[in-house]
């Protein structure tokens, strides 16, 4: 309840007006409006329409400037994660992506770009494409690749890659060894594990995966 207050304070100074000519500085609030409201959406069981609300706040922030890639970036994770618009989500990744080009100056952003695209791609049976994906990512931003790690674990198990899979789950538990996510990567592993009818070890992840 906490979190969700101070959400609520939070997208009620966002939406005070902004006394700025600068359509850069618009764009960052209509952008900063539509992520907390996503946010805000999350715990609440009827959230379609404050979704596909906080999309028109994206689609005004880069109206007014195409060249904020946090818009796109934000954008294309509401329309994956919370509406399965994945076809419209892998335009904003690219969008983003395209706007950085070769030279970024945000490899931090980028690679978060790069990562949702994977995810994107692996949902769409794209597997192939999502691997070089994550592994863009991964490269960009070598210091915080835990959630990467994750989600290329995922779609390599999907793509019954079980083997890849539990190397990838292992690089997760190494970033989350006290997260919530920890106990995800490694109940992943442990039936990756299964897959590969390393039985013992299966059960040893699940056992990890409890201690949570």
């Amino acid at each position: 309840l906490g979190d969700l207050n101070q959400s609520v304070q939070a997208f009620n100074k966002a939406i005070e007006a902004v006394t700025s000519n600068s359509p850069a500085e618009l764009a960052e609030a209509w952008d900063q409006r539509g992520f907390i409201l996503a946010d805000l959406a999350g715990p609440l069981d009827d959230n379609k329409s404050m979704y596909e609300e906080a999309i028109k706040y994206f689609d005004r922030a880069v109206e007014l400037d195409s060249q904020n890639k946090e818009a796109w970036i934000n954008k294309g994770a509401v329309l994956d994660t919370s509406l399965n618009r994945s076809d419209e989500a892998l335009a904003a990744y690219d969008k983003a992506i395209k706007l950085d080009g070769a030279n970024a100056g945000d490899n931090e952003s980028l690679s978060n770009a790069w990562s949702g695209k994977g995810t994107v791609l692996a949902k769409l049976g794209r597997y192939s494409e999502s691997f070089g994906a994550f592994d863009k990512a991964l490269e960009l931003n070598p210091q915080n690749v835990a959630s990467v790690w994750f989600s290329k674990g995922e779609a390599l198990n999907e793509s019954g890659r079980y083997d890849e899979a539990v190397k990838a789950y292992d690089k997760a538990i190494e970033q989350y060894p006290l997260d919530a996510m920890g106990a995800q990567a490694w109940y992943k592993n442990g039936l990756a594990l299964k897959a590969l009818g390393r039985q013992a070890e299966a059960d040893a992840s699940n056992v990890r995966a409890k201690e949570y």
